[in-house]
């Protein structure tokens, strides 16, 4: 198990020089392209991290999760709305239900659909968008953004359904 890189590194090696290519000027240019996203999307990450971090400091989801009596609906409706922005906080209120409710309770088997759904959108449009932004196509971009709200509307129509 411990060799399986090494394993892959040589064979990537002998297959590159095998073909003819220059193998160190194929990695040099992978690793120039790859600090370009890096740094496209260094920004947008640490705004983000700032938004997230402050939405969740702020109490919000406390006060209205006290406000309604600390029913499992309303920790998943705020699962829902939580799960776009961060993968995190979605993982630390299933945790909390299956600690509220037990594991093979109605609420946690719906709240392990919501948080296993999809992923994140506002990651997914940080990585590719400075991705696309490196190669201006915005439009693959808007696509994908498209597909991954249609994804959480329908994840949140199954989850009403199976309410």
């Amino acid at each position: 198990m411990n060799y399986i890189i090494v394993v892959y590194f040589l064979f990537t090696l002998l297959y590159s020089v095998f073909k003819g290519n220059n193998t160190y000027l194929s990695f040099t240019n992978g690793v120039k392209d790859g600090l370009k996203i890096v740094i496209n999307m260094m920004s947008i990450v640490i705004i983000f991290n700032l938004c997230i971090k402050s939405f969740e400091y702020s109490g919000l989801f406390d006060y209205i999760s006290n406000a309604f009596n600390n029913t499992g609906l309303i920790n998943l409706l705020i699962q829902m709305l939580v799960r776009p922005m961060s993968s995190g906080s979605s993982y630390t209120i299933l945790l909390s239900i299956y600690d509220k409710y037990g594991v093979n309770s109605f609420y946690s088997s719906v709240s392990t659909l919501i948080h296993s759904s999809c992923d994140t959108l506002f990651y997914i449009v940080t990585l590719y968008g400075s991705y696309f932004k490196s190669i201006n196509n915005n439009k693959a971009m808007i696509y994908g953004v498209v597909v991954i709200i249609f994804n959480y509307l329908l994840i949140m129509i199954l989850s009403i359904l199976f309410l």
